[in-house]
């Protein structure tokens, strides 16, 4: 079996890309609507929503980039090892 092979430098994009995607839109300060009503109401719960959302969205794009380069790491190690068993085995 030959293995799993990676491009590294495609994964590197992808990071770079969604690091790009993150600083492109940056959080919003949350201000209070003001007055009362139904559509007050509506709107601060909008507002509410959307903060959550932005918050799971940004948490999730954090996550990805920390997976992808720890997986990074471990393809190079491992192929790192691989190169160092190869050349001992040859001897």
């Amino acid at each position: 079996m030959k293995g799993l092979e990676i491009n590294y430098e495609t994964v590197q994009e992808g990071i770079r890309e969604m690091r790009l995607i993150r600083n492109r839109y940056p959080a919003v300060g949350r201000v209070s609507a003001s007055g009362g009503g139904k559509g007050v109401a509506e709107m601060e719960q909008l507002a509410d929503l959307y903060v959550s959302f932005y918050g799971a969205w940004e948490r999730l794009i954090e996550e990805t980039e920390e997976y992808l380069i720890n997986m990074l790491t471990d393809f190079r190690n491992a192929d790192e090892s691989k190169t160092v068993t190869a050349g001992e085995d040859h001897r």
